[in-house]
């Protein structure tokens, strides 16, 4: 069990009231407990400690940098491992507000540049914001929402995100599972072992944190490489194929035929896939729709477009049954496209992601967390709420950014 960073963020609501209950030892100490009881979360204990959340003072010190703000460090009883208690109003090793630095971030998450973002903010460069959103990102993501009480998700979207950094092709493997992003990995090169690692990330924190986890069905695009790293991660589970994709790719095989024909083609593709459900009959019948299917295609489009789906539809075809036998599972990843746009318009303006010497995984597990936790906007589906609490989850806080705080905090486990 990793402890490098073992502080916590309690929220005292105001300096005032962090102050009163620095006279009292005892009072500081029960607020403390109390605040970590009723959000819910396990404090991250030294090994073979039973837990629970026995503290006592250990010492403090005085932030130079905030006129001298007295910082108290808690001890559990049991395993004496020490954690630092750190007030809402105050972020770790930065003497900017927090109130300034949730500004910032949400103007550079918006699309604003670092130098916008900043502008009329005067504790704030920058460079310090681009510090700032870079140390967000040290966290695991999954570990964070596992914290927020999400379960690990029954049904995964795994795609990629074609993307450009320094003037080359990157490839961002996504995990994703409604509109919670639960992994966003960096990639060079588009090859299954190193789409394996790419999305292996989220495979690898998942099952550090549940040993026995298992995905009951994986939804992936059309591309080859996303399809073979999925399968090679869930050996044992279901990997379907996005309807959506699967029509865009049935044009590209009859590119060359009438338009009028192509339309009339990929409004039959569609109907393939109208009933679901749990059993043979709704497969048997995609088998049957298939050959018709094919049938027609000979009929409309000649024999060699006939053949040439024919061998694409054994090809694709494994994948469509996964859908059709579960009728939970996605039949298209539209959310997950509409998030790969969001996902390319802001990070092709964000500049601090094309720098060559940054850690592009860390600045990107940034941009999962903002994007899970920051609200939607008031006009939307879920006005007010943030894609953790849509998804089931439980916020610590009404606000986002201190909740953000709380649940990334190196004291939790």
């Amino acid at each position: 069990m990793c402890r490098k960073h073992t502080w916590i963020t309690v929220d005292f609501h105001d300096e005032e009231n962090y102050h009163n209950q620095l006279n009292k030892s005892k009072d500081f100490i029960a607020a403390v407990t109390e605040f970590i009881l009723s959000v819910g979360l396990k404090l991250c204990h030294k090994p073979n400690c039973p837990g629970g959340c026995k503290l006592t003072r250990h010492s403090h010190y005085g932030r130079i940098r905030l006129d001298g703000l007295e910082i108290w460090r808690v001890q559990c009883t049991l395993c004496k491992a020490v954690f630092t208690v750190m007030p809402n109003f105050v972020l770790p090793y930065r003497a900017t507000p927090p109130a300034q630095a949730k500004s910032a971030l949400h103007n550079y998450y918006r699309g604003l540049s670092l130098d916008c973002a900043t502008e009329e903010l005067e504790q704030l460069t920058p460079s310090a914001l681009f510090r700032l959103w870079c140390s967000f990102g040290q966290s695991n993501t999954v570990e964070v929402l596992l914290k927020a009480q999400l379960s690990l998700p029954e049904y995964l979207e795994f795609d990629e995100k074609h993307s450009s950094c320094e003037g080359e092709p990157v490839y961002l493997p996504t995990v994703s599972s409604g509109d919670v992003i639960w992994s966003l990995a960096f990639c060079e090169h588009k090859t299954p072992d190193d789409f394996i690692k790419g999305y292996g990330v989220f495979q690898q924190a998942a099952l550090e944190c549940q040993p026995a986890w298992q995905a009951k069905g994986i939804l992936c695009d059309d591309y080859d490489s996303t399809t073979q790293a999925a399968h090679a991660l869930q050996p044992n589970t279901p990997v379907g194929i996005c309807i959506r994709h699967s029509s865009d790719s049935l044009k590209r095989q009859l590119a060359g035929v009438e338009e009028s024909q192509l339309k009339q083609l990929q409004h039959d593709f569609w109907h393939l896939f109208e009933k679901r459900g749990i059993g043979l009959i709704p497969v048997f019948c995609l088998g049957q729709r298939l050959r018709h299917f094919v049938g027609k295609a000979k009929k409309l489009a000649g024999e060699v477009f006939g053949k040439k789906i024919h061998d694409w539809i054994q090809r694709k075809k494994a994948g469509w049954f996964a859908v059709m036998r579960d009728a939970n599972m996605p039949l298209t990843s539209a959310k997950l496209d509409q998030l790969h746009n969001f996902i390319d318009r802001k990070l092709f303006a964000m500049k601090g992601f094309h720098h060559a010497s940054i850690d592009r995984q860390a600045f990107l597990n940034t941009f999962v967390l903002v994007h899970d936790f920051m609200p939607y906007m008031h006009r939307s589906k879920h006005p007010g709420q943030c894609p953790i609490e849509v998804a089931g989850g439980k916020m610590p806080t009404s606000d986002w950014f201190l909740s953000m705080r709380i649940l990334t905090s190196g004291g939790f486990s």
